[in-house]
């Protein structure tokens, strides 16, 4: 017999059994009772909030025959009874993230919902992780939603309903459902409490109410405390037991375990963690951050924090006192060296799986303990800084501190005096441009323009933060929207981000962008009207002007534009460098009308996207063999001469080779068992790979001069 777990054994299956909510079923009731035509929902909240729990509930009302006047199910007619069975045929389930092709969608409404049914009031297509439906099936139920249907309703289930295309999102009405309040959670715990006859000492149930975010969760979580008290009472002490496996116990074990210098132990504690990649590192970043405003400062808060309900105090003295042991092996204060490492747990990689982040780690490993014998007994420590936070007034110098340069790509020095560019930055905006074209086969084809003074932003720190912060979210849109799509294979973002002040005395910020087709409009909304709009305070000062695309279908067009962008930035050369006997801006084609200084600024001139920086060069030279440059060959008149797409395919040739090498491997090496067979594949491949990258050194460039016959 199968056992329901209390998550489904609870699951509400009457719009009045539903806890909280209280919006969300108003409007779901006004629309069964409603006269007018099926209006079809979108179900957007968290996980665990209840989105499957209403949809259920508002697909088996609708389909029933006869509906009471509250707006619920009458429980006893065919049609119920087949919902309540999970076999009523005319209510429709999609998983999107496995079955939301245009391929189903289109076997969908040709073949199920073309004729009335039978068994109900109603056709129900409940589309579930609806953000995972294409591009192509999202339009494709764009026509039936507008053109609406007396037997068919549509009822979409995600976190965030701005994944949906803009056009079906105006065909549906979008109800929003949130995570419980601590008086629902406990509400609701307290009737499965009822319902199953369990013991509970005071305080228990309260732990887990503040502690767990959704009802999935609550259930889940108290049957687990049940399960631990074998039966018995459930104790607070069980209750923080049970909700500290959730995560908080083993950041705590990676957390000691780092500042011991133990290794094994830190893989071992984030391996036990049952979360994702993300959020394990978000988990270490919010236990950081609760340490710096609890125990550290300089600004220090005793507002209550779901955390003080976890941590023993013990536990966080004994970090704090690591910390503080390091800080003065070092020479520097606490709260430095705190804010260096909320820094660095703050920028992560933007594709955090698990292997980024074992190197982030890693990574973190060698920069904190930087190979210096570490104490474990810090008794001492911890006494001597409970004694400085008392008689002291914190003040943190983090504005005195620069970002490391494995962070931005960006290897010039931290600030940049200079009225105009130099030579190496000129050259390295050259480099990350022609490898751009050569290695991703992507050109600049977007300009987007800040002008920070009228943004409100005085301070080249925050202008900087300002773009930092943009980017790193444009990214993750990005993302989104090439899966969305069909186009993972533009999921990056390439880009030079570059920081000037004008003779006036003005901060300007330009991007350069290599945007899709595809993302263009979406970018341009969520620019402007998202990131800006929650942003800046000053009123909407910014134009949508200040983001221009051009799209070039062809490939000589593509790079004439790629080039003219990169002169926005090189306009601020400096004139006195002279090469080869001519002025460098010159020979850059940056037109006199055009050149400028570029301003003094206190940051880093300019930023690199990871796919363009020295790194990835490094990395692909390595593979391939660096390449081509005709700045560094000084072949002068060959800058702009559009080579460039005939090495690039040269070079996807060579990695589709290396590819195909490492299949032929894999399979070879899984038919057999011996391990010197599959030793000497992978020596084959290796010297395959070698000799492959030799040719592509070797081959003629094309400025070189013809060979002689």
């Amino acid at each position: 017999m199968h056992v329901l777990s209390w998550a489904e054994k609870y699951r509400p299956t009457k719009f009045s059994d539903v806890v909280g909510q209280a919006s969300a079923v108003k409007q779901l009731k006004e629309r069964v009772s409603s006269s007018k035509k099926i209006a079809s929902v979108i179900l957007e909240g968290p996980s665990g909030s209840g989105k499957t729990t209403l949809a259920r509930i508002f697909a088996k009302t609708m389909q029933c025959s006869a509906p009471q006047d509250s707006g619920e199910a009458c429980g006893g007619c065919h049609a119920c009874d087949l919902f309540e069975a999970n076999h009523q045929p005319s209510f429709h389930r999609i998983n999107a993230g496995l079955d939301g092709t245009m391929a189903g969608i289109r076997e969908l409404l040709e073949e199920d919902l073309v004729t009335r049914p039978h068994s109900a009031a109603l056709h129900v297509v409940f589309f579930d992780e609806a953000d995972n439906l294409t591009e192509k099936a999202q339009r494709a139920l764009l026509a039936p939603l507008e053109d609406g249907s007396l037997f068919a309703l549509y009822i979409f289930s995600l976190i965030d309903a701005d994944e949906l295309l803009p056009p079906l999102r105006a065909r549906c009405t979008r109800i929003e459902l949130v995570p419980p309040t601590w008086p629902e959670a406990l509400a609701y715990l307290e009737k499965i409490v009822a319902a199953e006859r369990l013991t509970v000492e005071p305080g228990a149930l309260e732990i887990i109410a503040r502690l767990v975010p959704s009802f999935r969760e609550l259930a889940n979580t108290l049957e687990s405390v049940f399960a631990a008290a074998a039966g018995g009472k459930i104790t607070p002490a069980l209750a923080r037991t049970e909700v500290r496996k959730r995560g908080t116990e083993e950041i705590v074990g990676y957390l000691v375990a780092a500042l011991d210098g133990d290794a094994e132990g830190q893989l071992d504690a984030m391996r036990s963690l049952r979360l994702s990649a993300k959020e394990k590192a978000d988990a270490v970043l919010e236990l950081l951050t609760y340490l710096k405003l609890r125990y550290v400062g300089p600004a220090r808060t005793t507002r209550e924090h779901m955390l003080d309900l976890l941590l023993d105090e013990a536990e966080c003295q004994r970090i704090v006192a690591g910390i503080g042991w390091r800080a003065e092996k070092l020479g520097i204060e606490l709260e430095v060296l705190l804010d260096e490492v909320l820094e660095f747990w703050t920028f992560q990689p933007l594709r955090m799986d698990e292997a980024a982040l074992g190197a982030h780690m890693a990574r973190f490993n060698d920069l904190f303990l930087m190979d210096r014998p570490f104490p474990r007994d810090r008794t001492g420590i911890a006494l001597r800084l409970a004694t400085a936070r008392d008689a002291a007034e914190f003040r943190s110098s983090r504005g005195r501190r620069r970002p490391p340069a494995w962070r931005t790509g960006d290897t010039a020095e931290a600030t940049d005096p200079a009225e105009y560019l130099s030579e190496r930055q000129v050259r390295e905006l050259y480099e990350a441009a022609t490898f751009m074209v050569q290695r991703h086969r992507r050109t600049f084809n977007a300009c987007l323009t800040l002008d920070h003074n009228a943004l409100g932003i005085v301070e080249d720190k925050k202008a900087a933060d300002l773009v930092s912060d943009l980017l790193r979210e444009l990214g993750l849109r990005l993302q989104d929207w090439a899966r969305s799509s069909g186009a993972p294979e533009q999921a990056d973002l390439h880009r030079i981000s570059f920081l000037e002040r004008g003779r006036e005395g003005g901060l300007r910020s330009t991007v350069l962008l290599h945007l899709p087709g595809f993302a263009a409009d979406p970018a341009r909304h969520w620019i402007f009207e998202r990131f800006l709009a929650r942003r800046c305070t000053v009123g909407e000062t910014w134009h949508s002007e200040w983001l221009r695309v051009q799209h070039v279908d062809e490939a000589r067009g593509a790079l004439a534009v790629h080039w003219a962008l990169l002169r926005t930035l090189w306009r601020g050369t400096d004139p006195g460098i002279v090469v080869e006997g001519e002025p460098l801006v010159e020979r850059l084609k940056v037109a006199r009308r055009e050149r400028r200084p570029a301003g003094k600024i206190t940051q880093r001139r300019f930023g690199l996207s990871q796919g363009l920086s020295k790194a990835a060069r490094t990395g692909e030279a390595e593979l391939l063999g660096a390449h081509l440059s005709a700045y560094t060959d000084g072949a002068w008149s060959w800058l702009f001469s559009r080579w460039e797409w005939a090495e690039a395919e040269k070079r996807k040739k060579a990695r589709m080779r290396l590819a195909e090498l490492g299949r032929a491997s894999d399979r070879e090496g899984s038919a057999t068992c011996d391990p010197l067979s599959v030793r000497k594949l992978t020596f084959e491949v290796r010297l395959a790979a070698d000799e492959g990258r030799k040719v592509m050194e070797i081959r003629q460039k094309p400025w070189d001069p013809p060979a002689s016959t």
